[in-house]
């Protein structure tokens, strides 16, 4: 089976709130990361490094937000969907909070112009991050439920 057909074959099993959650974080990714690399480019000098590290950082983040929603397999839906657990609901409220304070907080580390093209980079960094903590979280599941070891 090819790796096409094979994304083919789990879509099916995969909520699609989960999907349309993936997409929308791609697309707010991508419109940050183009703007914040737009941003840094017009400034210069150091800007691309904070850019860069802003993505970094925002990333890691965003892996541990993923954490907000658990994934589990619905026996009776016959699909993976997320749900938010106690745990889940704290990351949620540190996570909303650090969303809305994220240009303050990146303002304690890079100051002036930089600032705002760094606190792109790091929601771009968020974004991604949640991505990839939705696709490690898919992964162990499947891992866990179709091949047990």
């Amino acid at each position: 089976m090819t790796r096409d057909a094979s994304r083919r074959s789990a879509r099916r099993y995969i909520s699609r709130s989960i999907r349309l959650r993936v997409r929308l974080y791609l697309v707010v990714f991508g419109l940050a990361l183009v703007t914040a690399g737009l941003e840094a480019v017009r400034i210069g000098g150091a800007a691309l490094g904070f850019v860069l590290g802003g993505v970094l950082a925002g990333s890691g983040l965003g892996v541990l937000a993923s954490r907000m929603t658990r994934l589990r397999w619905d026996v009776f839906a016959r699909e993976v969907v997320g749900k938010v657990d106690a745990i889940g609901a704290v990351v949620l409220v540190f996570y909303v909070a650090f969303a809305v304070f994220r240009s303050q907080i990146v303002d304690i580390w890079v100051h002036g112009p930089t600032g705002s093209a760094t606190s792109l980079a790091v929601l771009a960094g968020l974004m991604a991050g949640q991505v990839l903590g939705i696709r490690y979280g898919l992964i162990r599941l499947y891992r866990a439920t179709v091949r047990p070891e």
